[in-house]
Parts: C-alpha cells; structure tokens; sequence
C-alpha cells in the first residue's frame, strides 16, 4: 500500500511600500508505504519465533514505513536607499522516517521481517538550516558589491533505539539466508553532521570593455563528518540454514534417532529437504551444538551504546577551513567577440584531519616499524590554482547565432566519508568488531556453542 499527501503555500508582500519585503513558504508531505515480504519468508520468522522464545522479534509480513518531511523558506529585504540593500533567509528541513531500513527484496542485506519494538524498530531524521544574510552595496554607477554570511546545520541519523542490555544484542541479532531480526545488519547506528560559517564577498566593476569581478569566501566547519559504529560492532550471530531447515532436522532426529544416528544420514537431502536416511545436521534443533556459524561482538556491546563524541566511531573532522579566491574578467574585445579570462584558487586546511594525525594507530604502527606509509603523511594541497578560459562569438551579428567555447582546470573537494575509517582509528577509544566462526556445523571455533546456553 502506498499513500503520499503533499500540501504547503506561500505568502509574500510589503511590510513597508517600496522598501521592506517578506516572503515565506512552507512545504508538508506525508507517505505512508507498507513493505511487504515474501509468504516464505515472513514463514521462517513465524517458525523462528516457535523455535526460540527467547527472542522479543515480532514475525511481521508487512511493515509500515511512514515518512514525514517538512520544509520552510523565509526570506525578507529591506532597502535601506539607492545604494544600500539587505536580505535576510531563513531555510529549514525536518524529515523523519520509520523502518526504512527494513527491506524485503533487491538488497544486499536479507528481508527484515520482524517489528519487535525492543529490538527491532529503526528510526531515520534529518534536520537542517541555513541562515543567510546579504549587503549588498552599489558604487557609483559602474561597480557593485555584495557581502554574505552563512550560518547553517545539518544533522542526519539512522539509529535503533533499545532497552535490552547489550550482552543480549548477539542473542537477539540474527542471521539466516533468507531473513534477519534484531537489529538491521550494515546500517545502523550512524550520524552524519555538519557545522559550517561561511563568510563571502564579491566585487564587479565595469570599465570601458572590461566587466571585473574578484570575490573571496571563507568556510569555518567546527565540526563535520560521522559517528558510526554498526554491524557486526552491535553484536550478531549467524546460521548456516534458515530456521524451518534447522527445526525440520530436530524434529527428523527426534522421530527417526536410529536411523539419522547412521553414518552418512547427517546431511540434508535435496533441497534441504529431510527424511530418515538425509536427517540433516541439527541433531537437537536450534540446540544442537556448533549450529551456528558465526558470533560477532564488538565495541558496541562492550559499551552498550552509539557512537560518542571521543568514543567509539568518532569519524570527525574538526576545524576544517575552506578559503577560496578568484579573480575574473569578461573583456569584450569587439562587438561580436568577447573573452572571458579568469583565475581561481583553493586551500583547504585540516581537511584530512592532520591535526591530529600523530594519534592515529594506523600510523603510529607504521611509524614504529619505519615504513615508507609513515613518511608522508596526508599534506594540506597548496596548488590548487584553477585557471579558465572561454569564447563567444556573435556569428551574424544579430545574436542569433552563438559560438562558445571554454575550458579551465578544476579541482575537486575531498569526499570526507572516504576517509571515515582513518578518523575513526584517530581517536582514544576506537571501534572494532570480533569474529569468530565455524567451517560447519559442528567444526571449527564454536563446534562446542551451543545458542543460549553457552557464554558468549
């Protein structure tokens, strides 16, 4: 079922005639969408659930994703007289979404079908906003100038609340071929943010057959970048068959111990099926020991908790600056042919967070032990100067007809989640994530586990 209502309006007009503006508007949509899972699927959370009482999961075919988002536009200029004027703009977004996360079909992650609300309940919400204000000031009658300020916010998560303590999380996080309950695999818990101040100025003067403009911003982020630990750092464990296999095997083993007990009865028949000569491997069901094939922990349930500021799965980047400059001139050679000639250059400072380089592990590892790696660390870029160049040509004459060509060298801004993981192991406490596994059922580090009965 899909449902989707959008409604909003705009208003605007003088405060004072001639002078004073304001102009708002606002934007609501509301969605409602129900995912719904394959019958086999949703099945094999309804046998998981009989299987395991212990389990808070909630067997669900079809799961409710509302999404919610609102947006807000103000924006006011007063003219103060013929050659000073100000603007000021109020931006904001507010989104929520629940169970987003859940997907059925398509996905790198298996169908989610369970609505626990303990274990099992994903909340996304985004809020941002931008605060801008504008001089802008006219200089005679051949120049112009305009002065900006920027203030604006952005947060983003994707979390999964829960009271359940954290030394459960592995029991409660499950993994089959064809679903998983608990908590969703790769993609929670994270926040995304970004602080920015953002000052800008820019020039235009006309002379003769020369339009000049220089400009320069500057872009202070106290504070950018993730916090992210999820996964297998939240505790998982995962099974080699899907829950209606394994409880098939148990309940072959109990009508048919005799025969199931004979060599080379332990193995599942043609697609998984069993009988009294392909038993299967789950001599006691879900409590046959070595059913599992791997148990994940991690920072996140050694501490029971998200990401923290100096935590875990701090990926911040602090202090970053950005200043740009450029300098540009549309120079009208003849009447038909104009050349535009310009110049730009970029500094980007702690962008790689190398004010705290020396903290990090990878580093110091390879520092230690005098690698190549560890001579050169990440540098602030100082030649990203972009120079452009481009052409038109009024053909005719008549501006009909147009031919323009340019070209310049540009440079692109550091992607700062490429970097995450480095920022991450920058900090005091890092995040990391243990695996143990078996090669079957019954073989390898946890040949003896028996699921919640053994410690983990």
């Amino acid at each position: 079922a899909y449902n989707r209502e959008n409604f909003g309006g705009s208003a605007g007009g003088p405060i004072m005639k001639d002078r004073w503006f304001i102009f708002g508007a606002v934007e609501r949509t509301y969605q409602t969408y129900t995912n719904v899972f394959p019958t086999a699927v949703y099945n094999e959370a309804v046998i998981l659930k009989a299987a395991l009482p212990n389990l808070l999961m909630v067997p669900s075919q079809f799961i409710p994703q509302p999404f919610h988002d609102f947006l807000m536009t103000i924006k006011s200029d007063y003219h103060i007289n013929d050659h000073h004027s100000l603007s000021l703009r109020w931006a904001q977004q507010n989104q929520y979404a629940f169970d987003d996360q859940f997907v059925a079909v398509n996905s790198t992650n298996p169908p989610h079908p369970d609505t626990g609300p303990r274990t099992s309940y994903n909340l996304t919400g985004s809020f941002l906003w931008s605060l801008v204000a504008s001089e802008t000031w006219i200089i005679g009658n051949n120049s112009v100038n305009t002065f900006k300020v920027q203030r604006s916010y952005y947060d983003t998560s994707q979390t999964m609340p829960t009271d359940v303590p954290s030394s459960q999380w592995p029991l409660q996080n499950l993994t089959f071929p064809s679903l998983e309950v608990g908590r969703t695999g790769p993609s929670t818990d994270q926040e995304f943010f970004e602080k920015r101040w953002e000052f800008k100025d820019d020039f235009a003067r006309q002379i003769g057959k020369h339009a000049l403009k220089v400009g320069g911003d500057f872009a202070w982020f106290p504070e950018m970048g993730m916090g992210i630990i999820l996964g297998d750092d939240m505790g998982r464990i995962r099974f080699f068959n899907n829950p209606s296999n394994i409880v098939a095997s148990g309940n072959q083993w109990l009508a048919t111990p005799a025969s199931c007990a004979l060599p080379g009865n332990n193995v599942f028949g043609a697609s998984n099926a069993v009988d009294a000569t392909h038993c299967g491997p789950y001599s006691l069901g879900f409590q046959t020991p070595g059913a599992v094939s791997s148990i994940a922990q991690g920072t996140g349930t050694a501490c029971g908790c998200t990401w923290r500021r100096g935590g875990p799965g701090d990926s911040r980047i602090e202090n970053m600056k950005d200043v740009a400059f450029y300098v540009q001139d549309d120079w009208k050679v003849k009447p038909r042919l104009t050349l535009n000639l310009g110049v730009r250059y970029d500094l980007a400072l702690n962008s790689f967070n190398q004010s705290i380089i020396a903290n990090n592990l990878a580093y110091q590892a390879l520092h230690a032990v005098n690698s190549i790696w560890a001579t050169h660390p990440p540098q602030t870029p100082t030649n990203n100067f972009s120079p452009r160049i481009g052409v038109a040509w009024d053909i005719t004459g008549d501006g009909k007809n147009v031919l323009r060509l340019g070209g310049g060298l540009f440079w692109d801004k550091f992607l700062m989640e490429s970097g995450f993981r480095a920022y991450g192991i920058s900090r005091p406490i890092i995040d990391i994530a243990q695996l143990t596994v078996n090669t079957g059922v019954g073989a390898g580090q946890l040949a003896g586990y028996v699921y919640n009965v053994s410690p983990l």
